[in-house]
């Protein structure tokens, strides 16, 4: 009797008919993820580190970082417990979750530590880069694993056995420039009893972890980079296939940037010829990194926030936000159409509001 061909290992929930998408796959997935660091990498490496105020020469390390996080940020996802989560086949919680999972086979002197390793300097760089994919949702370590109590069980196995594993792998390797990946012949089981438990490891190596890079180290303000990269990169990877979105959009959209001059036509056009105010004259010469403005409504605090942008940050993109989506559709309405910046209203009803009143050939023109 012939043995079934394992079914595919998923990084996203399957649609419930039809073909499976590659994009929720593991290697599909991790694939569009490492796409994504790519173009964030290609046009933010150098921007995010002048933001936090570290050296530009260190773009090249954060890129091998960003990268080689990306490249393991869901590898956890092999376990048997997520594979039936996401087929809607457990209720259950899982024993851990996926990103401890990663962190668990690629930590040094884990199964992958060895091979990853090679796709950075040092084994603290291996570190930051697993550290740093085991915190793109925000859960690691302190809800990595549920109480002791809720039904998850004992044991659980990590599937790098498994053929889709093993692809994945590859592209990993590929994608970075590694020697062929290990191979593994059987799961790699891990069980929580009295005389052992996968808290006391995650434990452990957190420790270990404050020890190699202390919170007041460049290091320290380096991981606080990546991981807000590594982040990006699967939230994008994540939404561009379900919005239909092809390669180069996130370069395309990061690539819109107003010039001061686009910036300095929206405040004349808003002041029909009047001159700034004297607070918003100084707000716009402003060059700290926070200017606070105390002004009523309605005197012209975003004026203020254009001039201010035209003048001390030309040919970089302004965000302007609002307390409530009311206001930001009036701010999107009053200011930007009819003029040449490209701009964009982003809230939760902002289609319905540029349906209502009548501005959605505006905001196609201003995207």
């Amino acid at each position: 009797m012939q043995s079934q061909p394992a079914r595919p290992l998923l990084a996203k929930s399957p649609p419930k008919s039809g073909p499976l998408p590659g994009a929720v796959t593991l290697r599909g997935h991790t694939a569009l993820v490492l796409s994504a660091a790519d173009e964030l990498l290609a046009h933010r490496a150098e921007a995010s580190l002048r933001a936090v105020g570290l050296p530009l020469d260190l773009a090249g390390r954060l890129c091998a970082l960003v990268r080689l996080g990306a490249a393991v940020h869901d590898l956890g996802k092999c376990s048997d417990h997520f594979q039936a989560l996401v087929r809607r086949e457990r209720e259950a919680p899982q024993l851990l979750r996926h990103e401890a999972l990663s962190l668990w086979m690629a930590w040094p002197g884990q199964p992958l530590a060895s091979w990853l390793g090679e796709a950075v300097r040092t084994e603290n760089d291996l570190c930051l880069a697993v550290v740093a994919a085991a915190s793109h949702h925000r859960k690691f370590w302190s809800e990595a694993m549920p109480d002791d109590d809720a039904g998850a069980g004992s044991s659980i196995e990590l599937l790098m056995h498994h053929e889709d594993f093993h692809a994945t792998l590859d592209l990993i390797a590929t994608k970075l420039g590694l020697r062929s990946p290990p191979r593994f012949a059987e799961p790699l089981r891990i069980t929580a009893s009295r005389r052992g438990h996968p808290k006391d490891q995650l434990d452990a190596w957190q420790k270990d972890f404050e020890r190699r890079v202390p919170a007041s180290s460049l290091e320290a303000r380096l991981l606080s980079v990546v991981k807000a990269l590594v982040l990006d990169a699967d939230v994008a990877g994540s939404a561009l296939p379900r919005a239909g979105e092809r390669a180069g959009w996130i370069g395309a959209q990061l690539s819109q940037r107003a010039t001061g001059d686009e910036m300095a036509s929206v405040v004349a056009r808003r002041l029909g010829g009047r001159p700034l105010r004297p607070f918003q004259e100084a707000v716009a010469q402003s060059r700290s990194a926070l200017t606070l403005a105390r002004a009523g409504c309605g005197s012209g605090k975003t004026v203020a926030a254009y001039a201010w942008a035209a003048r001390q940050h030309p040919g970089r993109q302004l965000w302007l936000t609002y307390p409530t989506t009311g206001t930001a559709t009036e701010g999107f309405r009053d200011y930007l159409p009819g003029t040449e910046v490209s701009g964009r209203l982003e809230h939760s009803r902002a289609e319905v509001d540029l349906a209502l009143l009548d501005l959605r050939g505006d905001a196609e023109g201003n995207r």
